[in-house]
This record gives C-alpha cells, sequence and structure tokens, in this order.
C-alpha cells in the first residue's frame, strides 16, 4: 500500500495509542481511519513521529491500526525464532523469559488474528515443554518467579501468571498426567479469551463495580470461549470443567451455576483463588508491599470459604518472590 489513502478497506487490528514506541522503529505500517479509508501514518522500519500521530488523532478516538496480516507474519516469525533458541540458553531464568515470550505471542496470535488450528499446534508445542517443568518443584518455582516479575500486559499476565498459580497448586496436592497437564493448561490459559474488555483494562480488578450489561456480558465468557474451543474441537471434559467453574465459589455465590465447593471441580478452585491472588499482586506492587506483608494479608484477607487452601496459597506466593514462606501467624 502507498503512502496515503488506500482504496480499499483493509482487514486490520485496533491498537492503542498508548501501546506505540516511540523510541525504536517501527516493525508495522501503522494506520488512521479516514471516513470508509485508511491513511498510512507510519511505514515499517521508519522511527514513530509523536506530533503527526497526534495531529491525526487530535480529534478521534484514541486508537491506531494495523493490517492483521502483517501482525500474523511478525508473530509467526517471533514465535519460531524464540522457539528455537530456547534450547540454547544453559541459564533457567532466560530460557524461561523466552518461554513466556512464546507463550504471549501464541496467546495474542489467537486473539488478535484468527483461531486456525496451527495455532493451536504451536500452543501445544510450549503446553508439552511446560509439563517437563511443572514435574520439578524447582523448575517451576523458577518459571512462576520469571513470570511475575516480567509480565505487565493485563490480558497475558492474567491468562499466563494465573494459569501457572493454579497449576502450582494443583501440583502441590500431587502429580499429574501429561494428557490431564495438557487439558488444564488450555483450559486455564484460554478461561477468559472471551472477556469483552479485557484488552486495555481487567474485569477481574473491577468486577464488584461492574454491572448491567457489563456484569451480563462478564459472565458470560466462560460459556462463550468452551463454544468456540468445541467449534475447533479443542476441548475436553476437563478443559470444559475448569473453564465454566473457575468463577464458581465454595460458598455457592459464583457463577455460571452457583455451584458449591463439593459440586465444583478441584483445579477450578485453585484458579479462582489464582485470580484472587493475582488481584492482591497487582494491588501490592503499586503500594511496593514486601511479599512477607502480602502474605500476613493474606493469612486474615483470604476467605472464610477457602482458607483450607491457604497453604497452598502462601506456597505459590512464596514462589513468586524466590522465598520460602511458612504458616506461622496464620488464623
Amino acid at each position: 500500500m502507498s503512502e496515503g489513502m488506500s482504496t480499499t478497506k483493509i482487514s486490520h487490528v485496533l491498537i492503542p495509542k498508548s501501546g506505540l514506541n516511540f523510541e525504536v522503529p517501527s516493525s508495522f505500517d501503522i494506520f488512521v481511519p479516514m471516513g470508509d479509508r485508511f491513511l498510512k501514518v507510519i511505514a515499517s522500519g521508519q522511527m514513530i513521529d509523536r506530533s503527526r500521530v497526534e495531529r491525526y488523532l487530535e480529534k478521534r478516538a484514541d486508537v491506531l491500526y494495523i493490517e492483521s496480516i502483517a501482525i500474523e507474519r511478525f508473530l509467526d516469525e517471533k514465535f519460531f525464532s524464540l522457539y528455537d533458541s530456547m534450547s540454547r540458553h544453559l541459564d533457567a531464568e532466560v530460557r524461561f523469559q523466552e518461554l513466556i515470550r512464546c507463550l504471549e505471542l501464541c496467546l495474542l496470535d489467537l486473539r488478535l488474528v484468527r483461531f486456525h488450528p496451527d495455532k493451536f499446534m504451536r500452543l501445544g508445542m510450549v503446553i508439552e515443554m511446560l509439563f517437563e517443568v511443572f514435574k520439578k518443584r524447582d523448575m517451576r518455582g523458577i518459571l512462576i518467579k520469571v513470570s511475575h516479575e516480567n509480565m505487565e500486559n493485563p490480558f497475558t499476565r492474567r491468562s499466563i501468571l494465573g494459569a501457572f498459580l493454579g497449576l502450582a497448586m494443583v501440583f502441590e496436592q500431587g502429580d499429574t498426567t501429561k494428557a490431564m497437564f495438557s487439558s488444564l493448561m488450555l483450559g486455564s490459559l484460554l478461561r477468559d479469551f472471551e472477556c469483552p474488555t479485557f484488552g486495555d483494562s481487567d474485569p477481574h480488578m473491577r468486577q464488584e463495580s461492574l454491572e448491567g450489561e457489563a456484569l451480563a456480558q462478564f459472565k458470560l465468557h466462560p460459556q462463550s470461549i468452551v463454544k468456540r474451543l468445541h467449534d475447533f474441537k479443542m476441548a475436553d471434559d476437563l478443559v470444559d470443567n475448569l473453564v465454566m467453574q473457575h468463577h464458581e465459589h465454595p460458598s455457592g455465590t459464583g457463577f455460571p451455576r452457583g455451584l458449591k465447593r463439593f459440586e465444583t471441580y478441584m483445579p477450578a478452585q485453585f484458579i479462582w483463588l489464582a485470580d484472587w491472588l493475582i488481584n492482591v499482586l497487582y494491588d501490592a506492587k503499586e503500594k511496593a508491599i514486601t511479599y512477607k506483608a502480602i502474605a500476613e494479608s493474606i493469612k486474615i484477607s483470604i476467605p472464610v470459604e477457602q482458607k483450607k487452601a491457604l497453604p497452598f496459597v502462601l506456597r505459590v506466593l512464596s514462589q513468586c518472590y524466590g522465598e520460602q514462606l511458612t504458616l506461622a501467624s496464620s488464623v
């Protein structure tokens, strides 16, 4: 596409202006909408001119567009480059940083571009590597610590760190088979894919303030992703149970069915706890609270119905900080 007006509407992906990096050349051609057409304001390889972007967006919504085919090619190249390089790193933290990045690329590809069997195949390749990591407690501890320290995007942080924390609690109870792990990890990673406002903000952080149509749509997301996974023949009973029940609560106040503890799949209860713990970690990071202070707070603030799981929560919390916590002074 030449500089200037396009003659046809392009297939595109919306990005926030806040997502632009003005310090390095752009990896993509970037467009702004002009009526029913698109105007290219930045070419791939060029530095992004802040004043030019702001001039085009001055009276428009604070968004820009990238052609989806360019996103797809970029994600393809990045994934295989990182996947191939992982085995060359002896340092576990460096290797896990690349593993996490591969996983982020898989999820962003599915979310931003399209669902496709090839993309699920790549996700399966990463999940297979994760199984070998999770079998060793010291290794999964390093993985969780690296994830906690290096993930900022609300979507991938909730998806990936939440999945790691929840599956770590499962492994604290005992090992799983490879097939079971694959289903639980897939369901955990994709559990919130259909959250309607999950891109720029995390509805889990403000669930209590949601109301009306926003709350109704939020409560539909487990059914929506399960249906989508079944359409691609990517779900089984374990995936269904985890996704459909990860917002259920032992008291029966959760959704979509209001199940109580004895009716709820245990790994789904651990994912609920992982989501709750992520909210605690978000708040602690903003307030610069130490991990020991967080642990003491958790012992008091964990919901009464979840206190039996307190040892598992503290163990995975300790892995986030690379420290060993105890149940001293717990209630």
